[in-house]
């Protein structure tokens, strides 16, 4: 007797890879957009050796206060937990990633400050 079949069946097997052939494709696209390192740092609850709160406020020091020259020339001094000494680090460096805007153009990197003509 032949069954009148409305939906497909599908193998549970083919789920399971199918399911994690999707969490490696979030997996890679996180690894090459750099955003596997943010995400790893909010795992594991810490920013390394530097506090979340340190960073926070060397980011808002980039991107509020400092000029373009100032983001792109000068360090900012960020508090190393581990060593107990001061790091000097560029805004644009990690682990700080801060970006700014100057007419419509997003500066985030030092080759963006090269292009501008800010360099050091």
């Amino acid at each position: 007797m032949i069954r009148n079949k409305k939906a497909v069946e599908i193998n549970v097997a083919t789920v399971i890879i199918v399911i994690l052939a999707i969490l490696v494709l979030v997996i890679l696209s996180l690894f090459f957009t750099g955003g596997l390192t943010s995400l790893w740092d909010r795992i594991r609850g810490t920013y390394g050796v530097y506090g979340a709160t340190v960073i926070a406020d060397a980011k808002n020091l980039c991107e509020k206060i400092y000029t373009p020259e100032q983001f792109c020339m000068q360090p900012v001094s960020i508090y190393n937990s581990k060593t107990g000494v001061y790091d000097s680090k560029m805004c644009y460096e990690d682990p700080i990633y801060a970006k700014i805007k100057v007419n419509e153009q997003t500066i985030d990197s030092k080759f963006e400050c090269d292009e501008l003509g800010y360099t050091i």
